[in-house]
């Protein structure tokens, strides 16, 4: 059992799973009102991003995207 919760789990890179916390997760480890409340696996995350990657009009706007989520990773490490 894992005793990181909340901001501390939240905050690790390897351990955050973002909206993918089923609900029963999210109590044990007392999450509840720190991540949206749709549930989403890691699986529905990706295709989400890939959705709105494939959404951008041009190339200038992809890569923008591309950077921003790189910058985002690179806050979570």
């Amino acid at each position: 059992m894992m005793t990181t919760t909340g901001y501390q789990l939240l905050n690790n890179p390897f351990l955050n799973k973002g909206t993918a916390f089923t609900e029963k997760e999210r109590e044990q480890y007392n999450l509840i009102g720190l991540l949206p409340s749709q549930v989403q696996t890691l699986e529905q995350q990706t295709k989400q991003a890939y959705k709105q990657f494939k959404s951008k009009q041009t190339p200038l706007e992809k890569r923008l995207l591309q950077q921003l989520m790189k910058l985002f990773l690179a806050e979570l490490m």
